[in-house]
């Protein structure tokens, strides 16, 4: 890092890689010291998730643990669902929700192209909930499945609608061995919503970003220093990003540490 106040920005994956499904009560204690972290960074220092859960969900998970931690903003359902934190409250991007507005994106062209795989195929899509958020369409592709899963991209091409496809993570409390398959607008998801984040700040800042998955490559693409967590999958690792020693969030917070460490010996 580069000069004793220098300012950084943090955007985190939030299942198995904030959140440790498997031990809550670890990821609890490390969000004290996160805290702690984010008081102590000499310069200002902001942290938000980048998740394909719900904001809600994932605020739900925080707050039963009896925690009141709340991120300096939010990118939900896969990056269509961007809040910043305003006097407590995580508040919708007006002009991000714009852009979702105008993509083409409808409910109505997912379930065309998912039926007309299903047809073409005979591979069922599984939805991952029973009633989808306005801009994300999440499904499971089984195993059998992995062979065709071009098609659905083809499916997709001119209906502004785009496709995102990644091995699931079972850490995440995921099917062992299927795809994710999350349809979303054109020109949104995990890397374009840090882009746009990191376009908007007010003053120059270093980027760190943390992932566990296949869907959360394109977003490491776009920081000054990408890791992925000890618990990655292994499709995840064969993109040749740096992995934590530790997993979920007590590997960020000792790539943060040891930042902070280093920045406070900068003469």
């Amino acid at each position: 890092m580069s000069g004793r106040a220098q300012d950084a920005i943090v955007f985190c994956d939030f299942d198995a890689t904030f959140w440790d499904h498997r031990e809550p009560d670890r990821t609890v204690a490390d969000i004290e010291r996160l805290d702690l972290l984010i008081k102590a960074w000499p310069g200002r220092l902001l942290f938000g998730w980048v998740t394909g859960s719900s904001v809600a969900g994932a605020l739900d998970l925080v707050r039963g643990a009896g925690l009141d931690f709340l991120p300096d903003f939010v990118s939900g359902d896969l990056g269509t669902d961007l809040r910043f934190r305003e006097a407590g409250a995580l508040v919708a991007d007006r002009q991000w929700r714009h852009r979702l507005g105008t993509s083409g994106f409808t409910h109505r062209s997912v379930a065309e192209i998912v039926a007309t795989f299903e047809a073409a195929r005979g591979i069922r899509l599984v939805p991952q909930q029973p009633e989808f958020p306005a801009f994300k369409c999440g499904y499971y592709l089984p195993p059998e499945g992995a062979d065709a899963a071009n098609h659905l991209v083809e499916l997709a091409a001119g209906k502004g609608v785009a496709v995102n496809l990644n091995r699931c993570n079972p850490d995440a409390g995921d099917p062992p061995g299927f795809f994710d398959v999350d349809f979303v607008p054109v020109g949104t998801g995990k890397a374009e919503t840090v882009t746009y984040v990191l376009a908007g700040l007010d003053r120059a800042t270093e980027s760190f970003g943390f992932g566990d998955s296949g869907n959360d490559l394109a977003m490491l693409h776009n920081v000054d220093f990408p890791w992925l967590v000890a618990n990655a999958t292994e499709e995840a690792k064969r993109a040749g990003f740096p992995v934590t020693h530790r997993s979920c969030l007590g590997g960020v917070l000792d790539v943060l540490e040891g930042s902070l460490a280093r920045e406070e010996e900068t003469p």
